[in-house]
């Protein structure tokens, strides 16, 4: 027994490294994308009460999602330089009706039989097949969110947007035969149906949030793996790398670049470790270096991170530009504020 168990501990490493091998160097990257809706000046905004309905539950997941991020400052409305006015639409549909379906089963009866003189001879049960229509009752119910939004300062309009939300199911039916049973896809058991009230206040809440988050620049993380190259040297670094050493990475690269300067794993592993720094010139050294590394191999791996790193600086430029926008409108006076936000 004891050389069996012997055996089954390097087969068990064995498979360990066979998983992992296959996974190259890489590494994770933060990103940020501007706003869908720019208001370039602004960091000040009040939101008074929505209209329509259901405003209330609507409004609160606004104010939330705005205050999950450093991009503005809810104040009141004598002290904003921008109002957002926002106002719901919503509609819902419940159609009721009921799902009949044709049960096969079967009914025990009793037969006797009778001689001429009306004697019972023999009697005995028999199973006869019989058919009878259960009923499903059912609810078909469609909720239909539109947030209309309008950021104003004074009788400016700065931005206009909107978000729908739709949702549908049928509850019950014969897609759901019984109530512990798994229903069909789309479907979901009579009994878990919501009041009416309460879906319509989440579903206002999702879109809501949505509304928001179009105001707010969208960070993101992304994986990007790393070029092992044919040098020896070039892999070296990128385990390097994918150990977060990326200063003996880059020298490692650059090493090879000065014997080679034509080695396209180096030129792009560099690119990758300027990319992941975010600075708008690192971004722009890093272009260039994929730009190179693409031209001399044009490889999948190389043309995607050429394309990447034109999207990344196109939303670094932006990005930078709103700043300066903003800034040059909070330094300066009142009215030029309202001119300089307003001409973007």
């Amino acid at each position: 027994m004891k050389s069996t168990s012997r055996l089954h501990i390097p087969c068990f490493l064995l498979l360990i490294l066979f998983l992992f091998s296959g996974c190259g160097p890489s590494t994770r990257m933060h990103a940020l994308r501007p706003a869908e809706v720019a208001l370039p000046g602004i960091r000040k905004l009040a939101v008074p009460a929505f209209r329509g309905a259901p405003a209330y539950r609507a409004r609160d997941c606004f104010l939330r999602t705005l205050n999950e991020s450093d991009r503005f400052t809810l104040v009141p409305m004598d002290q904003a330089q921008a109002v957002v006015l926002v106002t719901v639409h919503g509609s819902a549909f419940n159609d009721r009706g009921v799902d009949l379906r044709t049960i096969k089963d079967t009914r025990t009866r009793t037969v006797t039989v009778r001689d001429g003189d009306d004697n019972v001879v023999r009697s005995y049960t028999e199973e006869v097949p019989v058919k009878r229509l259960k009923r499903y009752p059912y609810v078909d119910r469609r909720l239909d969110m539109q947030l209309d939004m309008r950021v104003c300062s004074g009788s400016r309009t700065l931005a206009e947007d909107h978000v729908q939300q739709r949702f549908a199911c049928r509850y019950g039916g014969r897609a759901c035969p019984r109530a512990d049973s798994d229903c069909e896809e789309g479907h979901e058991p009579l009994q878990d149906m919501p009041p009416l009230d309460r879906a319509m206040d989440d579903l206002a809440c999702e879109a809501a949030r949505d509304l928001a988050h179009r105001l707010i620049p969208a960070a993101y993380e992304m994986t990007v793996a790393l070029a092992e190259g044919s040098d020896p040297r070039v892999k070296r670094g990128a385990e390097l790398a994918d150990q977060d050493q990326w200063g003996a990475a880059m020298q490692l690269w650059k090493a090879v670049l000065a014997g080679n300067p034509s080695d396209a794993a180096s030129l792009y592993n560099l690119g990758v470790a300027l990319e992941r720094r975010g600075r708008l010139l690192d971004l722009e050294q890093a272009k260039t270096y994929y730009t190179r590394a693409a031209d001399l191999a044009p490889t999948d791996l190389f043309l995607t991170a050429r394309q990447r790193i034109e999207q990344r600086l196109r939303d670094a430029l932006e990005l930078q530009r709103r700043m300066q926008i903003g800034d040059h409108a909070l330094q300066g006076e009142p009215g030029d504020k309202q001119t300089t936000i307003n001409q973007q």
